[in-house]
């Protein structure tokens, strides 16, 4: 006596499976030859084709309720196979004979444009038939599959599901209710992978009536080399297929980046709820079990697609958002290029022409005088270049000699003492070093103001103050000079420079001048980045 309730699962699922592959073909032809016909209301064959089709789901709903496990006792079949085969007959053979004979009729009488799709209800019907007559002998085969140890056979008894990977399993799918308000379709690339030639016909013409471009695979290495050649939006994948099954195709392709994206619809004829959890652990988008509903699948199919249009706009609009960014970035590179070569090399290049203005003035008059300032001149030359060697270096590496704030600001001022014989008044207080981003950015602006002062301020004292506290650090710059009106001026790249420096560490900018009243610069720096 068989006490194991997983037998009796495996068993009934392998009958209902084996006896639904053919029965799920004959609703799918009659209802599409149905659909043909649905403009000739009044034909001949109508009639006949709807009798196919009821008692085709006739079928499907017998084999469903006599094998259901929950609803059947073991008791019922064990050692009492015949009986249980003989009874299965005699609820199966009416209907069974109804379309046979229907069938036959049909084939005599139909135009030639219907044969091929009733020679597939004919022989789907006679495959079923043998199916019946065969049940106990079918029966016992499994039966002593399952119950017989076998450590190189995978129909453990602990494994009860495994046990219909023997068998070719079936997608049929009946088409669309035509009062369905699903009426049209979104279209796309839809790869059907079922090792059933009958399915993937079957599958392959519904999915087309619906504006879909299907393509079929009837195995798993078919299906990769598809993959590979044309880019779809969906797979849809028969979980049971001979050599790699559908739950090995369906890890490959999720471990792959090429197809990984690809959305991937499990249709299975196991229904245990570990093997629909498998598939969404792999990465399936949905898992639908045999035979499925066509509208839901319709509208699973539908979802999916959806759902993959978006991750593409996604996937997309983060690559124009990468692009935006790199440009972006190339033109704030080449703003920075712009502020070095005005800052750097253009503070020494003014101030190497003011030298060769004043050498040119004195030549004649004062030639120890002139050649004093040619000297100036000759130093700031070299100081340009070595301006120019550090940018090109600055734009080839990141790493850069780190120098005391204050002995760069008395550098500058030094400079700007040569130049225009005005000694600035500094006074600094830094309670802690700075950072080379901050150093940098208040050396820029000073280096900036001093240039702007000798070459438009004609002033006669400048200050330079900073006071740095813990968390901040404020640099204030003062001439007497002429001033201007800021609401007139034009900004150039240098107080463009200053406000984008200071801007880029989060910092505070200010000027105050006006026409007569000199010039004054206010920089505020957090000290928090640093």
């Amino acid at each position: 006596m068989l006490q194991t309730r997983q037998v009796q699962h495996t068993l009934m699922a392998y009958l209902r499976h084996e006896l639904c592959t053919p029965i799920d073909a004959t609703i799918g032809y009659s209802a599409m030859l149905l659909e043909e016909l649905q403009t000739q209301p009044d034909s001949i064959f109508v009639a006949d084709l709807q009798k196919i089709h009821a008692c085709s789901q006739q079928l499907l709903t017998l084999v469903t309720t006599i094998l259901d496990p929950v609803q059947l006792e073991m008791s019922q079949i064990d050692g009492e196979l015949s009986r249980f085969g003989a009874e299965l007959r005699m609820e199966l053979l009416t209907p069974l004979s109804t379309i046979i004979g229907y069938c036959e009729m049909l084939l005599e009488e139909a135009p030639a444009e219907l044969i091929p799709d009733l020679d597939k209800i004919h022989t789907a019907a006679h495959q079923l038939l043998s199916l019946v007559n065969d049940i106990v002998h079918l029966a016992q085969q499994q039966l002593q599959r399952l119950t017989t140890p076998d450590t190189n056979s995978p129909l453990l008894l602990e494994h009860p599901a495994t046990a219909i990977l023997l068998r070719s399993a079936t997608t049929t799918l009946e088409t669309l209710d035509r009062e369905s308000t699903v009426t049209q379709s979104q279209g796309g690339m839809i790869l059907v992978v079922d090792d059933n030639p009958t399915n993937c016909d079957l599958l392959s013409r519904q999915l087309k009536r619906q504006g879909y471009t299907v393509t079929t695979a009837t195995n798993a290495r078919q299906a990769l080399r598809l993959l590979k050649a044309i880019s779809y939006d969906l797979i849809l994948l028969d979980a049971i297929m001979p050599e790699i099954d559908g739950l090995e195709l369906l890890q490959q392709l999720k471990q792959d980046d090429r197809f990984k994206h690809i959305p991937a619809i499990v249709i299975s004829a196991l229904e245990t709820i570990d093997v629909a959890v498998k598939c969404i652990e792999l990465g399936a988008e949905d898992y639908l079990q045999k035979p499925c509903n066509p509208i839901l699948l319709q509208a699973r199919i539908a979802t999916s697609l959806e759902k993959k249009r978006l991750r593409d706009r996604e996937i997309l609009y983060r690559q124009q958002v990468e692009h935006l960014t790199a440009t972006a970035a190339a033109i704030e590179e080449r703003n920075r290029i712009a502020r070095e070569i005005h800052d750097s090399l253009g503070h020494s290049l003014t101030a190497l022409n003011v030298q060769m203005q004043a050498a040119a003035t004195l030549l004649l008059t004062d030639p120890t005088q002139a050649h004093s300032f040619l000297t100036q001149a000759q130093r700031l030359g070299k100081t340009a270049m070595q301006e120019v060697r550090e940018s090109v270096r600055a734009l080839r590496t990141d790493e850069r000699t780190e120098q005391p704030f204050a002995e760069t600001i008395a550098a500058l001022a030094e400079e700007f003492r040569q130049v225009t014989g005005i000694t600035p008044n500094i006074c600094l207080r830094l309670t802690q070093p700075l950072s080379f981003s901050v150093s940098k950015t208040l050396y820029r602006i000073v280096q900036e103001t001093l240039t702007n002062i000798s070459k438009y301020a004609e002033a006669t004292q400048v200050q330079i103050h900073s006071i740095a506290t813990e968390h901040r650090i404020d640099l204030k710059i003062t001439d007497n000079g002429r001033g201007f009106n800021a609401h007139q001026q034009t900004t150039g790249f240098g107080l463009q420079g200053m406000q984008e420096r200071v801007a880029a560490l989060n910092g505070k900018f200010h000027l105050t001048t006006s026409p007569g009243s000199g010039c004054q610069i206010q920089v505020e720096l957090p000290l928090s980045l640093n």
